[in-house]
């Protein structure tokens, strides 16, 4: 009876062993293939305490990145800085310029050649320089302190800030302790530092998390405990309930500070809102509503537009809110962020630099640097 006790271990060990093997290989295989998830930030950027922020670009990359399940392949390259060059071959002595782009990976430009990024867009249509300063996940906070670091180097006519809804607001709150605001929530469980980890490293992981917005796989994972109904931070914003306050007091803070700077630097700052694929896309919001089963009618997609209008009202900001074309662009078909990627797309940024440039030739009185 021992006997055949241990030999049932020893298959069940050698088989468990077996599938966690094939499973690994599995992994590997579709990683390879259809790059998911996508690594490419790996790539590009770099962490130097020195700088602030100490987040930025790598200097003097020219790559070519493939997205995740291979939706685009796209051409990077970054001058002597770490910014994303806007204009290949121009003359490293010309610093100043038209205008100082500040943003994140929205700004960037995600899945578009250099060329094609809203600043180089922008560059084409006035026949002017520009500065990309933006930087993949970048908060309101680290791009004030890339300004306080960027512009005694580069004075610029514009300073634009390109504000994402889908995180901004909230990557600022989450590094609000760094200034003396109350504490982080507390840290994240076991079962999340694992989930985050998996979806950081794991093929399989991001396949089934795909399958979240189904509502019979949500059921079953709750039923499970393995997943909280609990929506993601980034939402609060859109809330009807008081839950944004505190976010919008962090968000605020930062952008008038950086529009204090802005303006002793002698500089136009211009706020330019780019809303997340859920204001735009109403299949893409259902799919959240599917996937976190929260009622719609405790939202309201339109609240960031609104908060964010009214303060650049009273603080005297430019302010410009692309949401109108890009939603009347998708309602008449065209699709204007990534399928899979939830970044703007060629089309997106086309939409929205042409917009910008549009305002910016509006306003020529503008003084010159």
């Amino acid at each position: 009876m021992r006997s055949r006790l241990s030999e049932f271990f020893v298959n069940l060990l050698v088989a468990s062993v077996a599938f966690m093997a094939v499973l690994v290989a599995a992994d590997a295989v579709l990683k390879a293939v259809w790059h998911v998830p996508s690594d490419y930030l790996k790539k590009i950027i770099r962490y130097d305490p020195s700088l602030e922020p100490h987040k930025r670009l790598k200097p003097l990359l020219d790559l070519w990145l493939n997205g995740a399940y291979n939706e685009f392949r796209f051409r990077l390259t970054t001058d002597d800085e770490g910014f994303r060059r806007t204009a290949p071959g121009e003359p490293a002595s010309e610093k100043s310029c038209e205008a100082l782009f500040l943003g994140d990976s929205q700004t960037v430009g995600v899945g578009v050649n250099d060329p094609d990024t809203i600043p180089s867009l922008v560059a084409a249509k006035l026949g002017k320089n520009v500065l990309n300063t933006a930087c993949y996940g970048y908060s309101n906070r680290e791009e004030l302190a890339l300004y306080r670091s960027a512009a005694f180097s580069h004075p610029a006519r514009w300073t634009i800030l390109c504000f994402f809804a889908g995180n901004d607001p909230y990557e600022n709150f989450k590094q609000r302790k760094k200034e003396g605001f109350p504490s982080k929530p507390a840290r994240a469980g076991m079962l999340e530092n694992a989930k985050r980890f998996l979806k950081q490293r794991s093929s399989i992981y991001n396949l089934l998390d795909r399958f979240r917005r189904q509502r019979w796989f949500n059921a079953a994972l709750e039923s499970s405990g393995a997943v909280k109904d609990r929506i993601p931070g980034e939402l609060l914003i859109f809330k009807k309930d008081s839950s944004a306050g505190p976010i919008w007091e962090t968000t605020d803070k930062t952008l008038s500070t950086l529009s204090d700077e802005v303006a002793r630097n002698g500089s136009r700052f211009l706020i330019v809102f780019i809303p997340d694929r859920y204001q735009v896309d109403r299949d893409y919001w259902n799919q959240w509503v599917e996937k976190y089963r929260f009622h719609p009618d405790d939202f309201d997609l339109s609240a960031p537009n609104h908060h964010l209008r009214a303060f650049c009202n009273e603080k005297e900001i430019d302010f410009l809110d692309t949401t109108v074309f890009l939603k009347e662009a998708s309602q008449a078909g065209s699709r204007v962020y990534w399928s899979v990627d939830s970044h703007l797309n060629l089309a997106g940024n086309r939409l929205i630099a042409e917009a910008l440039s549009d305002y910016l030739k509006n306003h020529e009185e503008g003084r010159k640097i």
